[in-house]
């Protein structure tokens, strides 16, 4: 029995990259994420990420490959917690839009 570990990635491994990498692309160009409605959906994004690129370590970033990868996912969760955040601020400051969230009399800010 050989304890050699196989360099060549299994085909299951291929699947799910290629899943991963989709997922990733399909992210960067639904606009309507960035939509202050669209919580819900970014709140969902942004645990997909943590889900298919949390494991990223140091080794794993020095590739190329996984270098470039590891921005495009870091940019994407930037810009989904911006908006997320920006969202939370006229929630906060505006204590009628805040009121009507508790109220249930408006589903989300007009900004």
């Amino acid at each position: 029995m050989s304890t050699t570990v196989s360099a060549l990635p299994h085909q299951n491994e291929i699947e799910c990259d290629r899943g991963l990498h989709a997922l990733l692309s399909a992210m960067e160009v639904d606009s309507s994420l960035f939509l202050p409605d669209r919580l819900h959906e970014r709140l969902v994004a942004l645990d997909d990420l943590d889900a298919g690129f949390g494991g990223f370590n140091q080794n794993n970033i020095m590739d190329s490959t996984n270098s470039q990868l590891h921005q495009r996912v870091m940019a994407l969760r930037t810009r989904l917690e911006t908006a997320n955040r920006e969202l939370s601020s006229v929630i906060t400051l505006n204590p009628a839009i805040r009121y009507q969230f508790k109220t249930g009399q408006r589903d989300w800010p007009k900004t």
